[in-house]
């Protein structure tokens, strides 16, 4: 079972999925949509992740992360809008 941690009116998942990036991997978004508030390129912090279900003919994570630019705000976007970074 995923561990799950609140933050205000929200919620996180702490737990890694098997196979997903870990806890405290540094992502940066990719593929952004014109409704997106974070734009290519924008960075966070995962904090955990969900999956893998197959979409789009591949496998695919659900991701638990904040973005740098709103602290202590957990948001949800699926692996196939993010890629890792190394700082």
């Amino acid at each position: 079972m995923a561990e799950l941690e609140q933050f205000g009116a929200a919620l996180a998942v702490l737990s890694d999925a098997v196979g997903a990036w870990p806890h405290g991997t540094r992502v940066a978004k990719t593929n952004s949509e014109p409704s997106d508030k974070h734009r290519d390129g924008s960075l966070g912090t995962i904090l955990g992740s969900l999956g893998p279900i197959p979409w789009e003919g591949r496998q695919t994570w659900g991701y638990c992360l904040i973005w740098d630019d709103m602290p202590g705000v957990p948001v949800w976007t699926k692996s196939t809008r993010l890629e890792q970074v190394k700082e």
